[in-house]
This record gives C-alpha cells, structure tokens and sequence, in this order.
C-alpha cells in the first residue's frame, strides 16, 4: 500500500505540472483524476477504477495523460491482491488439513493422557493457524466444529485446574493465550487472560530476583509519596485523568492479590516437600477467614466507583484518595496483609490504567533508575518494555550489536546471563543487560 501510494503521488504531481502548463479547465483537487487519487489513498481501489473508466466512456476530454497511469496502479493492486487471496485460500487448505489430521481416535488424541498439556497445545495450535487464514465464514464454522469446541472446552478446563496449583502464568501461556488468539473477539476471553497475567505479576512480586529479593522489592514503599505523585500527576498529566477508571483497575487488582494469597496460603499448608515459600512473612499476618469480609469490602467500593449510566460521574483526585484510605482501613479490619505491599499493588494496578510508561519510582529505585537515565551503562541498542507480564524487546537502534543481531521487536527475553527473567523488573533487567560502563 506504501509503495502505491507513493507511486500515485509522483503520477500526481506530474499530472498537476501538465495541467498548470496546459491550462486545463479541472484542477487535479477537483477533477477526475484528483478524485482517483482520493480514492486510491483511501484504499478504495475498485471505485477509483471505475470512476476513471466511467469518465472515459463518458467523456474523455475530461482524462489527461495520468489516467492510464493511474489504472496501471490499479491493476497492480488488484493482481497483488488476487495473488494474497490465494495464498491466504492455500494456507487456510493446508492448515485445516492438518488439523483434521488431529481428528483421530481418542486412544490416540485423548489429551487426558500423560502428554495432555502438549497434546492440547498441539490442537489449540492447529486450530489457531487454521482461523489467521479463515475467511468470516470460514472462521464462524470453525468455531462450530465439534473437535474445536471440545479443545477449546479442555483448555478452559486446564487453565481452572492450573489455577488451583497457583500457576496463573501456565494458565495463560498454555490456555487463554491460545484462546484469545483464537477468537479475538471474545471479551469473556481477553478479560480472563488479563486477569491470568494479574495474578502472574503478583506473584511474581513474591518472589526473589537475582538484583533484589521480595523483602527488600517493597523498601521505602510508603502512602505519603503516592499521595505525592498522584497531586505532581493531578497537575501535569497530559490529559484530564479518568479516576473512575484508575480507582476501579486499584480495587480490582487488591481483590485479585488476597486470592493470590489465599491460593498460596492453602498450596503451603497442603505441601509436603517442606520448601519454603517466598509468602511466608505475609501468610503469618494473612486472615484468610475474613477473605470475604475483604471481598464484600471491595466490592462496595467499587460499586460508589462505578460511573452512572449516562457519563462518567463526578470523582476527582480527593475522592480517588479516598478510596485509597478505605482500602487501607479496610484491610486493617480484615486479611491484615502488610500494608507496603497493599500500597505496591494499589499504585502499580492504578498507574497502569493512564498508559505504558507511568509508573513510580519508589526510594529503593531511585539510583537504578538514575543510572538508566545517564551515561554509566553501555547498552546493545535495545529498548525494553514489560508487555503482558513478560520482558519484551519494544525496538532496536541503528547500528547497534542488537540490530546487527537476529533479535526483531517483540521478541521476548527469556533468560539474561542464563537468569530467568520470570519476576525480574525492568530496572533489574536493565542493569543485568546493559552492564557497568569503564569510565575514563
């Protein structure tokens, strides 16, 4: 489409320097060739080809040089088109064949044997690659099949078993990630693929890093300075903040954290091995018979948060602030989970909602985060994000060891210096990646 585009506008320019010198009585904006052109930079492909085919027929002397031109391009789309359809027909035949193939008897395919798990990839797969190249109704019969609808029914099942165990990332990657990618459209889906990644990066922030353990993670996390940035934010975000929304993904984030507990608390108690859990400190403190005391607490909140029907209701900074304080105090009178943590996810769920890229430093960060932003690290020309829970390259900078690499954005970094990057915050795996710089 770039290069059509580009194409037309040289044949434009052309035509618009013809019509100049030959005092054509159409400007390229208002006749029918700055029409096509319209249309062509639309996409509208088939109707810039017949407006310039009916204005040939209908009258000629209206065309200049540039018409022909302009069809050709046309032309060119249609065949480039003609040879994607095709190629996307040949695909969608060859996946769907080998997906039938895994329609096969069930002491063969039965995904409740040994190898389940990667039986069920294997379908979730088959039935992925076979609806990226389905057409509407070639994807809304898939859907339909009965071989799909049992695996996708298993993988529901799958993921509910893995979050007893407390595998919340397991839940995602091997079942709700294939799910969404299957039938993107299904809110139910995405919503719970979301919340899968939640409970992930929650207990992620549990466990110990090779930069920082959990203990020291929550250092100097303190009520005051969220008060803080959310005034500093108040006054200098770049648009009006929708504090319906950050106090509702906060609410939502401490409900998902006491399950998160909870779910390791019983996992403790009902091992066997002995290992200690990085949960210890707080399931001390934790009060899982006032769970739902916590729950029915969260929920009330989040219901004053709740827009009225008709626009968003009146809730300013004051009275997100507020409901700060009421998750607090709430949490005192029931599970009193240690209220650094409490404050963590509060502020890391409601900072979420604005974008990306705001999120607060909090004081044990600081000089990592000063060294990201000066010129101690030599870097190998990547910068790196946290999407979906997971270290991801976002881009690569031009003649760098990372761009002469065969690492592209969106890549994800598994493991640094043969370190899991499971758990590791981005200024962990900056330092990791970027190390110390010899100053002269």
């Amino acid at each position: 489409m770039i290069w059509l585009f580009w194409l037309v506008t040289i044949v434009l320019s052309s035509t618009a320097y013809s019509s100049k010198t030959a005092e054509s009585p159409l400007s390229v904006e208002s006749g029918v060739i700055g029409q096509a052109f319209k249309l062509i930079s639309e996409g509208q492909f088939d109707a810039a080809d017949e407006l310039i085919k009916q204005s040939s027929n209908d009258n000629p002397a209206q065309l200049d040089k540039a018409a022909p031109q302009l069809l050709q391009v046309v032309d060119q789309y249609k065949s480039i088109s003609q040879q994607r359809q095709s190629a996307k027909e040949a695909a969608y035949t060859e996946a769907l064949a080998e997906l039938e193939k895994l329609h096969a008897p069930a002491e063969a395919n039965d995904v409740n044997d040994a190898n389940e798990t990667d039986n069920l990839i294997s379908a979730l797969s088959a039935i992925n690659k076979t609806a990226e190249f389905a057409d509407e109704a070639q994807k809304k019969q898939l859907l339909s099949d009965p071989f799909v609808k049992e695996a996708m029914q298993k993988a529901i099942d799958k993921a509910a078993e893995y979050e007893v165990e407390g595998k919340w990332l397991e839940a995602y990657t091997n079942c709700y990630g294939w799910l969404m990618a299957i039938d993107p459209e299904n809110e139910g889906y995405s919503d719970y693929g979301q919340q899968l990644l939640d409970k992930a990066t929650i207990a992620m922030a549990f466990e110990d890093s090779p930069c920082e353990t959990s203990a020291e993670r929550f250092e100097g996390v303190k009520k005051e300075l969220f008060v803080s940035a959310i005034n500093f934010l108040n006054a200098h975000y770049v648009s009006i903040i929708n504090y319906n929304e950050t106090a509702t993904e906060a609410i939502q984030r401490c409900k998902l954290l006491a399950e998160v507990i909870s779910t390791s608390h019983r996992l403790s108690e009902d091992s066997k091995n002995g290992n200690q859990n990085s949960l210890d400190a707080i399931r001390d403190t934790f009060a899982p018979d006032k769970l739902t005391g916590w729950s029915d607490g969260l929920a009330k909140l989040r219901d004053e948060v709740k827009p009225a029907s008709g626009g968003l209701t009146r809730f300013d900074k004051n009275k997100f602030l507020d409901v700060f304080d009421s998750v607090l105090d709430l949490n005192k009178s029931t599970i009193n989970l240690p209220q650094t943590v409490l404050i963590a996810q509060f502020v890391e769920a409601a900072l979420s909602a604005l974008d990306p890229y705001t999120v607060i430093v909090w004081p044990r960060q600081v000089q990592d985060f000063e060294q990201m932003m000066t010129s101690e690290f030599t870097g190998i020309g990547i910068e790196i994000s946290k999407q979906k829970g997971m270290l991801t390259v976002s881009s690569l900078l031009l003649d760098t060891p990372a761009f002469n690499s065969k690492l592209d954005a969106g890549d994800i970094i598994e493991e640094v210096d043969d370190i899991e990057t499971k758990g590791m915050s981005l200024f962990c795996a900056a330092k990791k990646i970027k190390g110390r710089q010899e100053l002269t």
